[in-house]
């Protein structure tokens, strides 16, 4: 799908060249006129001869996306209308500023016996052929884009959204409920997604090929589901099926809004009920939306990088402390160095209500170590001091290992990110900081870490602040936060 940009216009209101963008991304020539001095000329016509001079499929004239620029060089093309139809439907043809090259496919060629189906787009002198000829349609909510994803929808926490695996499900009218539970990589926790032109987007299931949905009991009773419980249904076009993509700033993570009958969002995404340990699934239901909250998914095809595991008195008795490298994640030095602090975090707070605050911490094997309003805390999980109060342990982290996706990047200049990418539905940076936790003033902090006397010291960090750890409440040198590169096609699932 190609948009204009109207900065150009709406700057020099009498010119006619727009930049094409795709994705954020703008269609690029493979190079363009650098400056209208009369040697750059010389030397820019040579390349566009060049290009004249061999098959249009040739790479030289390849066309790519990339980064929009602000003086639009190599980016800037007419619209110009080349044939006419007496029913309204006419050619136009796309041409590039600089060179007056038209856009065109490659070849024309099928290409069946390419395994991509992949036609090059490229930029060619205008020679009035019929495949450089474009035809315009106005948009509308009737050209969804379809991604035929089969991936999984994972929570914050590692677990995989996930229907019952029952067969009999697929030609089940009715619909089903659906949960959370632990990534089993199967037909049953693979999901589609079309995003509708309006920017909505739709949820398949793709074993049972049903719309994932809020259950509003009038629309037909499903039994066990409660009212704005997630389910299944066959897709049939009611406005429940349809969710507005809350995308979070340059990560990985989104959060996924019910939207009303009137397609106006809600402020209900979709939030996990809380995970008790022993719990074979966990509920997930439309509520509050509240970035700080575990309202917070990732499409990706499965991996199993990390989990956080609940801490309690049954966990201890079965040998966890005692047995800290299988247990829970530590850095691959910690190890040779025999060091056993690990990563924690503590929950304060209703967690069903999203009215809770997140802090990650140093875990000792039997204490959660960390800061909350500017004071250092020492929490026994075993001896929490209150109800409401949670402490979750880092599991399963495969940092230092072969084919690791997790890498700690410096943070001393600020949160580390990667904008290539995070703007597209979902978003896909190249690399992500690890989301952890939040509270009132802080939304959105970050699993960071420092070193004081040959120890890691785990805990969190904001934008523009320091990394909070029990080695210091803010220490500003030093610190690092843990990143994912994004994994791409990681598995099929065959």
């Amino acid at each position: 799908l190609i948009q204009y940009n109207d900065q150009f216009a709406m700057k020099w209101p009498n010119r006619v060249y727009s930049q094409l963008i795709h994705n954020g991304s703008c269609l690029t020539t493979p190079f363009h006129l650098a400056t209208y001095d009369a040697a750059a000329r010389k030397a820019h016509t040579e390349k566009l001869t060049a290009v004249a001079m061999k098959h249009p499929s040739d790479q030289d004239s390849h066309l790519t996306l990339t980064p929009c620029r602000n003086d639009g060089k190599g980016q800037l093309w007419k619209v110009v209308k080349d044939s006419h139809d007496k029913d309204g439907v006419h050619g136009f043809k796309l041409q590039e500023r600089d060179s007056a090259y038209c856009l065109r496919p490659g070849t024309v060629k099928a290409q069946t016996k390419k395994k991509t189906k992949e036609v090059k787009g490229v930029f060619y002198p205008c020679n009035g052929v019929a495949h450089g000829t474009f035809e315009l349609t106005v948009p509308n909510n009737s050209m969804p884009i379809w991604y035929d994803h089969n991936g999984v929808i994972k929570s914050d926490n590692g677990f995989c959204l996930d229907v019952p695996n029952d067969p009999a499900a697929a030609a089940d009218k009715t619909g089903s409920v659906v949960y959370l539970k632990t990534c089993a990589n199967d037909e049953y926790d693979r999901w589609d997604y079309v995003v509708e032109y309006d920017k909505t987007v739709k949820i398949i299931n793709d074993f049972t090929g049903h719309c994932l949905y809020p259950y509003e009991q009038a629309e037909g009773a499903i039994s066990s589901a409660a009212e704005g419980q997630l389910v299944q249904r066959p897709c049939d076009g009611r406005y429940g099926q349809n969710w507005k993509m809350r995308i979070i700033p340059k990560q990985k993570w989104f959060q996924l809004e019910a939207i009303d009958k009137d397609k106006k969002a809600t402020n209900t995404c979709m939030v996990a009920e809380k995970w008790n340990p022993g719990d074979q699934k966990v509920n997930v239901f439309v509520k509050a939306c509240n970035v700080a909250t575990r309202g917070r998914w990732e499409f990706g095809h499965w991996k199993g990088t990390y989990q956080w595991a609940e801490w309690t008195s049954q966990n201890a008795s079965e040998g966890g402390s005692e047995s800290l490298s299988t247990t829970y994640w530590v850095s691959a030095d910690s190890l040779q160095n025999n060091n056993k602090n690990g990563v924690c975090r503590v929950i304060i707070g209703d967690q069903n209500a999203g009215d809770h605050a997140i802090y990650a911490g140093t875990w000792r094997g039997a204490q959660c170590a960390y800061v909350a309003n500017s004071q250092i805390k020492n929490l026994d999980p075993s001896q929490p001091g209150g109800g409401g109060i949670t402490v979750e342990v880092l599991t399963g982290m495969d940092i230092g290992v072969s084919g690791a996706t997790a890498s700690w990047k410096s943070s001393a200049g600020g949160i580390p990110t990667d904008s290539r990418g995070a703007n597209q539905t979902p978003p896909a940076p190249l690399f992500s900081s690890f989301l952890v936790g939040g509270d009132a003033t802080r939304p959105a902090t970050y699993l960071c870490r420092v070193k004081l006397s040959g120890l890691w010291h785990y805990g969190y960090q904001a934008s523009g602040a320091g990394c909070l750890t029990d080695a210091g409440t803010n220490v500003r040198t030093d610190m690092k936060v843990l990143v994912f590169a994004t994994v791409q096609n990681q598995d099929t699932g065959n």
